[in-house]
């Protein structure tokens, strides 16, 4: 069913399941802020206080709720388009659509349809948040409403709450990764092999386990290779449910997956993020995703929570 709430002091949509409850903030750019299973258990990680910080376009990604899960589109890291008819436009941190007003299009029995206009880009984008018994699924639909191509990235922002988790993994896949993001950790040549490696100082880099939380020590791995099953698990620990994160390979073939074990000392958090992307890379350098006037383009992510059954 479907019903309207107050989250942290902003009007916000609420589907529910019978397995799982989502709260969905419309003027955040369909923000999902939480994402409870039927026993109560929060999945997603919540910032603290009592009021939610709202992000205008624009802002650094820290500056807003820094929680739940986001988009990062049309971009990842903050940049300047060096190349087309639309060179020398900034795009902000994390992208503008995790900042941008939604219009509500549709919204019935588990199902909700949102639209934004860009305002770096000229796109419409579309978002049906969908829920089955277990299952939350995103569907995008993109649109250049221009009259000059532009390349877009787009990667899923989720933060799990790492202490639910003992591993992530990436089935099928072997090969190397890319440290975009490391701290804490050492790794001069900025790569490392998949499923496991060494750091710089002799100890061991299990990418699939989990780290325990240990203040400072954060990072972000990126596949190099396309991840051709387009699925990331999340497996849980005893008694915790496992998530499997899909997406359509042949759209968004790329993973990245970050870990922060509370490496901002200040604002510690601890949570692990499945980032599928159309892109190997978090900048808009040789982003293969060039969108025409006119033309559309469509992709869709699922989280699945399954009981581990022990």
């Amino acid at each position: 069913m479907i019903q309207t709430c107050i989250w942290k002091g902003v009007e916000s949509i609420v589907l529910e399941s019978g397995a799982l409850r989502i709260v969905v903030l419309p003027s955040q750019g369909g923000h999902i802020a939480s994402m409870r299973t039927a026993s109560g258990r929060e999945l997603l990680w919540q910032a603290p206080g009592e009021s939610y910080r709202l992000a205008r376009p624009g802002s650094a990604f820290s500056d807003g709720e820094s929680a739940g899960m986001d988009d990062m589109f049309p971009n990842a890291a903050a940049c300047r388009l060096s190349e087309g008819e639309l060179a020398g436009r900034e795009l902000p941190d994390h992208g503008e659509l995790w900042t941008l007003p939604c219009s509500v299009e549709r919204c019935e029995k588990n199902l909700l349809v949102l639209s934004a206009q860009g305002q770096c880009l000229p796109y419409r984008i579309e978002k049906t948040i969908s829920l089955t018994e277990n299952s939350l699924r995103i569907q995008y639909y993109l649109e250049n409403t221009g009259d000059a191509a532009f390349p877009f990235l787009w990667a899923a922002h989720p933060l799990f709450q790492a202490e639910h988790f003992e591993r992530v993994e990436i089935p099928g896949y072997r090969g190397g990764v890319t440290l975009p993001y490391c701290f804490g950790r050492e790794k001069a040549s900025g790569k490392l092999c998949y499923p496991t490696d060494r750091w710089d100082d002799g100890t061991l880099a299990d990418l699939q386990k989990i780290p325990e939380k240990e203040a400072g020590v954060g990072y972000k791995y990126m596949t190099d290779a396309k991840n051709g099953q387009g699925l990331c698990i999340l497996k849980g620990k005893p008694g915790r449910e496992n998530v499997y994160v899909t997406v359509p390979a042949a759209t968004i073939p790329y993973l990245g997956v970050w870990v922060d074990a509370c490496s901002d000392r200040e604002a510690p958090a601890y949570v692990v993020a499945p980032e599928p992307s159309n892109h190997v890379s978090v900048t808009m350098e040789k982003c293969p995703s060039i969108l025409q006037p006119c033309e559309r383009f469509t992709w869709w992510i699922q989280y699945t929570v399954e009981n581990r059954g022990d």
